[in-house]
């Protein structure tokens, strides 16, 4: 690009130049007197077929929907800042798909790219979308536009020829995120070919709320054969828009049981209702494991924050282990004597062995269970309803963390009511009591056979019935009643372990890989004669 001033030569090949002199006349107020001022102008053109010109060329855009609300100027303000952010407008290219590239046969008097499909500006504000393409094999037009800027402090007015040879993109205007129930871009004409389709999308765009109801009502009293019992399938037939929701969910379930298979026998609504309870009732496993103490997890059940604070607790294995040994000493823990005698003596066992992590989870799992433990005897051993704040509950009964009693709190208890009152249903009572039995085998029962193969039993559970009947004291109460052997064989059997009776007040309890639940009973209907 070059300029010139009044002489009228060329410097360039690829611009030209020319200098206009302009007067100006002023008139004074007190005189009649004009004055005349000489204004030199020169006009750079830059030629089109510049580089850098080719790729720097402003982009004129026209609105013929009308202009964007968003950059009206108003007669008082500027912009009126009320009418949102200007839109945004982004210059692309146009790249042909491999597919097309490969059909169409190159042009070799085009000097573009054979990639080069057009060009694309885009914009967007608040409201509306403003788009606009030019292809590639668009024809040569007649005329064309320039873009004159005149800069006042050099006194140039510099003129370039327009993007893409002069073009002035029209925009499309559209609203951004309308879509039209009648025309939309994807409906083919043969949508509305009958004219009851007809009449739903014209009611379905303009008609009131009312008649909209009608003819949803309409459309959902007609019956086909595929979508009544004894048609095609259970999923045609669960696809009825008036069938509610929880049927509609019954069925699915039905047809997805159909498809699944376990132990090479389709599934039931009778395994599906055993296989959700069993959900509710234990804690989450897993059976995707090569270890029985990997099955289930304590952090899951105390919480990964409780599980934290328990575990700094333990820094010091030794002196925990004394404590829990000691009687009436001042600023430790209350153990249960359950824990206490088989548990830490397990414990200590670890402990020589020289292995401090694994003690430190031991004992995080025993502190764990002995809190637990004293929830239980506050929640199922009276008779009385559950009523305070977590941090008065865990004051009530012994428990020296107030986030452990809460998580307790959500997870084996049901609210009543305003005012921090709970219940202990039977439900939260076996579920209360499935997670105590597991944490037991947890903190009491892994050990290591002669092949370094991990098990997870415990020989004998009837000093943990003890302590949940209410201790060697013996006092009555809420839970004397409850055969504790009878229900803790169905609910340890329900986790997938394996028990072996001892008596009538004894039971054996191991749990084995691969884990194993048991399957839902079949109701058998007696014959007639």
């Amino acid at each position: 690009m070059s300029s010139s001033k009044s002489n009228g030569k060329k410097k360039n090949s690829k611009s030209a130049s020319s200098s206009h002199t302009k007067k100006k006349k002023k008139k004074s107020s007190k005189s009649t007197v004009t004055e005349e001022e000489d204004l030199e102008v020169t006009v750079e053109v830059v030629a089109s077929k510049s580089s850098l010109s080719k790729n720097n060329n402003p982009i004129v855009v026209s609105f013929p929907g009308g202009f964007p609300q968003s950059v009206r100027r108003d007669d008082d303000d500027d912009v009126n800042s009320s009418n949102g952010k200007p839109p945004e407008f982004v210059w692309r290219r146009l790249h042909a798909s491999p597919d097309n590239e490969k059909k169409t046969a190159p042009d070799k008097s085009k000097k573009s790219s054979k990639h080069d499909k057009g060009r694309r500006v885009i914009g967007r504000d608040g409201i509306c979308t403003y788009e606009s393409v030019l292809p590639s094999t668009a024809q040569a037009r007649n005329h064309r536009l320039c873009v004159g800027v005149f800069d006042k402090r050099r006194g140039v007015l510099q003129v370039s020829l327009a993007a893409e040879d002069g073009h002035v993109f029209a925009l499309e205007q559209s609203v951004t995120g309308y879509k039209d129930n009648c025309n939309d871009t994807t409906t083919t004409p043969s949508k509305f070919k009958t004219a009851s389709d007809r009449h739903k999308a014209l009611f379905s765009s303009f008609g009131s709320a009312k008649k909209r109801k009608v003819l949803k009502s309409q459309e959902a009293n007609r019956v086909t054969v595929d979508t009544t019992v004894g048609g095609l399938s259970i999923g045609s037939f669960a696809n009825q828009p008036q069938m509610s929701e929880s049927n509609r969910k019954a069925l699915q379930d039905q047809k997805s049981l159909q498809q699944d298979q376990q132990n090479g026998e389709p599934l039931d609504a009778v395994a599906l209702a055993y296989a959700e309870a069993r959900q509710k009732l234990l804690p989450k496993w897993n059976e995707a494991v090569d270890k029985p103490s990997l099955v289930y997890d304590a952090r899951e059940i105390a919480g990964k924050g409780v599980w934290e604070r328990l575990y700094s607790q333990t820094s010091n294995p030794d002196r925990v282990i004394e404590d829990a040994s000691s009687e009436g000493r001042p600023g430790v823990i209350s153990w249960h004597s359950v824990v206490k005698s088989p548990i830490m003596k397990t414990i200590d066992a670890a402990n020589n062995s020289g292995n401090k992590s694994r003690t430190r989870q031991l004992l995080t799992t025993a502190l764990l269970l002995n809190h637990m433990i004293s929830f239980w005897n506050g929640v199922a051993l009276s008779s009385r309803p559950v009523r305070g704040d977590p941090k008065g509950i865990a004051r009530d009964f012994s428990i020296a963390n107030v986030d452990l009693t809460a998580r307790f709190i959500g997870l084996f208890l049901t609210s009543t009511g305003a005012g921090g009152r709970y219940a202990l249903s039977t439900q939260d009572r076996d579920r209360l009591l499935i997670h105590i039995l597991l944490m037991y085998l947890m903190a009491n029962g892994i050990s290591t056979t002669s092949k370094n193969e991990e098990i997870m039993k415990v020989p004998t559970m009837e000093p943990l019935f003890t302590q949940l009947k209410g201790g060697d004291d013996g006092g009555r109460n809420a839970i004397q009643s409850v055969n504790m052997v009878t229900l803790a064989t169905n609910l340890l059997r329900e986790a997938g372990c394996t028990i072996r009776k001892k008596g009538k007040s004894d039971i054996a309890s191991e749990l084995k890989l691969p884990l194993t639940f048991p399957k839902a009973p079949q109701k058998r209907l007696k014959r007639g004669r």
